[in-house]
């Protein structure tokens, strides 16, 4: 039997030791072995399975036997030795001692021509373990600007990062060391001594040392230098962008004045009743061809603002084949499959027609001798398969008759569930380089005049405004697919379906206080809705605004029952304004106009009783609005 002496002496030994029977079984063992074996043996396991055991059990009742074998979970090469203590025929009954180390022979000349080489490498280069550094290279002194190595040895690896990445790196170091796997190279923002910041692609693995244990090793490699070369060049692509928009929208714009001016001067020379009709006509055509131009170039721009709203797409869609038919003309047939059950998505109230209206007419130029274009809509399901033992960064969308790979780096999307909207067809196709350039502004293969090179730029932003993306997969001669993913909406959400069409006047006598810096629209609001029966104050800043409910408190007459107001104004803001006011009447409803908020015009300046009118507007969508907003 075995004393309590004894077993004292194998817990205090400072080896690794288990008591052990002669079928492998492990009755006992110490501090050393539980920190050095962990899960793969401790009281009531085995030693059976191990490599090179089972025979040198069988030899270790008469003498001792050195042997070399290796963990089975941690693949740790050990070598070790079984002691007889208590030889017996029996094997259940036997006793030995099992003694195991790091196979380490020659590791301590190994790991001195590990560090030095690393030290010569021109990467930042640390090892840590306990989150805490154990070492770092020169380079990583000299990349984090200090002196001496030993500033930051047994400092926090944390403290090197800067604080809106901390988040980030303290779970991605948490998943390597929970599961041993390398970390892939990321763009991280790091702390230097001074407290100046670098940006570097980091990455880092698990190494073990001669006891067993794990450190991790952190590369991190500069990349600011390049970065600051990128934005350089995406400076130049800009102002070469900006030089190809002086020839495409000056033609247009110039075609446009040409009509405006030229019916202008016809009305002033006097014309009869039938004639001065259809100029105007004519005039307002012109006007809304430009006030379309600047509404794609203020989209692409993410500077437009409108009111985003729920749309199923497929109703979108079937209202608008009627138009897109005479658009794309008859040598072209148009066709639609449409899945039944595609969720809403949720987008401005003109942004789903531009995104069909965009895709179909460049589908249309790809087919001049015609064809056939497919308008579709499907609900797909995109995954993040890294996270099921997939690659990283992968994704999958599927539905239930397709299952197919994307890469994130193309998508750029949350996982969740997405509308795609794709248009199909037959024309002349892309080569890849020309695929490559399809989303940048004012880039076209069109010739002079024919077109801008905005509108897939356009539909690129739109996508992106509404957290989806946008894809295209083309061949020279096979035709083109266009895919828009959209974020998916499954409840139509509270107010949604409020729509200013259904509401067309408002009651006589209606307060309203109106705010425009420029003067002409000033005017122009003004008399359309005193024309409609309201009594309209006016003001052309917000500090007149604010005078005119002064006196209005003073005499005690009744306040305003609505704010119209320009987003952008000198010295106090629309929606700054509106702040004001509602501290005085937190029932106020606001009516904002802008063509370009910027960033004025934030989510909860447009909550609630909050509705926005995107210039330019006309008479009827000023009336309908503030009709809407008065009920």
């Amino acid at each position: 039997m075995t004393f309590p002496s004894f077993r004292r002496f194998i817990e205090e030994s400072n080896d690794a030791l288990a008591e052990i029977d002669g079928h492998g079984r492990i009755l006992f063992v110490n501090r050393h072995w539980r920190h050095l074996v962990g899960e793969d043996g401790l009281e009531g396991g085995s030693v059976g399975a191990w490599p090179n055991i089972p025979d040198a059990l069988l030899r270790a009742q008469s003498s001792e036997v050195s042997f070399a074998s290796q963990l089975v979970r941690r693949a740790m090469p050990v070598e070790g030795a079984l002691v007889r203590m208590v030889p017996n025929p029996e094997a259940a009954r036997a006793r030995l001692i099992l003694r195991i180390r790091p196979a380490h022979a020659g590791l301590a000349s190994t790991r001195d021509r590990f560090f030095t080489l690393i030290d010569q490498f021109p990467f930042a280069i640390g090892v840590h373990r306990d989150q805490r550094f154990l070492y770092v290279n020169h380079a990583a002194v000299r990349y984090l600007g200090y002196e001496r190595p030993e500033e930051l040895v047994g400092q926090p690896i944390l403290g090197i990062i800067a604080a809106e990445e901390i988040a980030v790196v303290r779970t991605r170091v948490g998943h390597m060391m929970r599961t041993g796997q390398p970390l892939p190279e990321r763009e991280t923002k790091m702390l230097r001594k001074d407290g100046s910041t670098v940006v570097a692609e980091l990455g880092a693995f698990m190494i073990r040392d001669e006891d067993g244990l794990p450190s991790y090793v952190v590369v991190a490699r500069d990349v600011t230098e390049r970065r600051l070369l990128e934005e350089k060049l995406r400076q130049g692509q800009r102002m070469e962008a900006v030089g190809r928009l002086a020839g495409g929208i000056a033609h247009d714009f110039n075609n446009i004045l040409a009509v405006i001016l030229t019916y202008a001067e016809l009305l002033g020379a006097g014309m009869d009743a039938d004639d001065v009709a259809s100029s105007a006509v004519e005039i307002q055509r012109a006007a809304e061809r430009a006030a379309a131009l600047v509404q794609q170039l203020l989209t692409f721009s993410r500077g437009h603002v409108t009111e985003a709203r729920l749309f199923h797409p497929n109703k979108a869609i079937n209202a608008l084949l009627d138009f897109l038919k005479r658009s794309i003309g008859t040598s072209i047939h148009l066709e639609t499959d449409l899945a039944p059950s595609v969720p809403m998505v949720r987008v401005g109230a003109s942004h789903l027609e531009q995104i069909l209206i965009n895709l179909a007419i460049n589908a249309r130029d790809a087919m001049p001798s015609g064809g056939r274009l497919v308008l579709r809509t499907r609900g797909v399901e995109l995954v993040d398969v890294s996270a099921s033992g997939g690659r990283e960064g992968a994704w999958r969308y599927a539905t239930s008759s397709e299952a197919a790979a994307q890469d994130a780096g193309v998508l750029g999307v949350d996982p969740g569930r997405y509308v795609v909207i794709e248009v199909v067809d037959e024309g002349l196709g892309m080569a890849p380089e020309t695929v490559s350039r399809a989303f940048e502004p004012f880039f076209t293969t069109k010739s002079p005049g024919k077109g801008t090179g905005l509108g897939l730029s356009t539909v690129y932003g739109i996508a992106r405004q509404g957290g989806g993306a946008v894809e295209i997969e083309s061949a020279p001669e096979v035709g083109t697919s266009v895919r828009v993913f959209l974020p998916a909406h499954e409840v139509e959400e509270v107010g949604a379906s409020l729509d200013p069409k259904g509401v067309s006047a408002f009651p006589p006598g209606a307060r309203i206080l109106v705010v425009e810096d420029d003067e002409a629209v000033r005017i122009l609001v003004t008399r359309i809705l005193r024309g409609h029966g309201a009594h309209v104050f006016e003001a052309r800043d917000a500090a007149q605004a604010l005078a005119i409910l002064d006196q209005l408190v003073l005499r005690g007459d009744a306040p305003p029952a609505l704010l119209v107001t320009d987003v952008v104004m000198p010295l106090m803001s629309g929606p700054e304004l509106a702040k004001h006011l509602r501290m005085r009447d937190p029932a106020l409803p606001v009516v904002y106009m802008s063509g370009f908020a910027d960033d004025h015009l934030t989510p909860e300046a447009l909550g609630t009783l909050a509705w926005f009118l995107a210039k330019p507007f006309s008479s009827q969508e000023l009336v309908k609005t503030v009709a809407l907003a008065l009920v």
